[in-house]
């Protein structure tokens, strides 16, 4: 695998996290991973974090 960099570096730009709070219940959501995204973490060994998960309420 070789990725070219500027592309990497674009699709790792459209990565992102967001956290919803309502009702007491907290959320996290994350983007689909687009172009080699998934296969760079896959192949360092990184895991991403599910698209979706609901975390305990906060304190």
């Amino acid at each position: 695998m070789q990725p070219e960099w500027q592309p990497l570096l674009n699709d790792l730009d459209r990565l992102q996290e967001a956290t919803i709070e309502k009702d007491g219940k907290v959320i996290t959501t994350r983007t689909h991973v687009s172009g080699q995204v998934g296969n760079v973490f896959k192949a360092t060994g990184i895991a991403l974090p599910a698209n979706i998960s609901e975390l305990p309420p906060r304190t």
